[in-house]
């Protein structure tokens, strides 16, 4: 096993606990987990299904950690990407995110992950076309 692989199954194990925390505290208890990191008002609608999706995303990442497919970890790592852009965007571009230890933490494990899990993937093989006998 390389160094790779090691950081390749840590990443996954991260994100899995990290998506599932994250979103069992938004689907659950909003009203302390939208605190952390905006002082907007929270549409409880709004943060149960953002909840929602990340558990999912988890679930998806446990499936990757269980049977790893390159093609479904690639797309994977290009969700986490997008989700670390747009907390980026959200804590910069509009400020409407706090920048604070948590939420700095939580932008940076996202993009570390997602680079990993991209740099991870390798081309699907592809069976060799061989002469067929007769």
């Amino acid at each position: 096993m390389t160094i790779l692989d090691t950081l390749y199954r840590l990443a996954l194990w991260v994100a899995i606990i990290g998506l599932a925390a994250w979103g069992l505290g938004l689907a659950f208890f909003p009203q302390q987990v939208h605190g952390i990191g905006n002082t907007d008002p929270m549409n409880r609608a709004t943060a149960a299904t953002l909840g929602a999706a990340l558990i999912g995303l988890a679930v998806v990442f446990l499936y990757m950690a269980l049977d790893q497919a390159a093609r479904l970890v690639q797309a994977a790592a290009i969700a986490v990407a997008l989700l670390a852009l747009m907390r980026a965007y959200l804590m910069f571009g509009n400020e409407s995110v706090l920048v604070n230890t948590v939420t700095v933490g939580n932008l940076m494990i996202g993009a570390v992950v997602a680079f990993i899990l991209f740099i991870k993937t390798e081309p699907a093989a592809t069976p060799e076309k061989t002469p067929k006998m007769m």
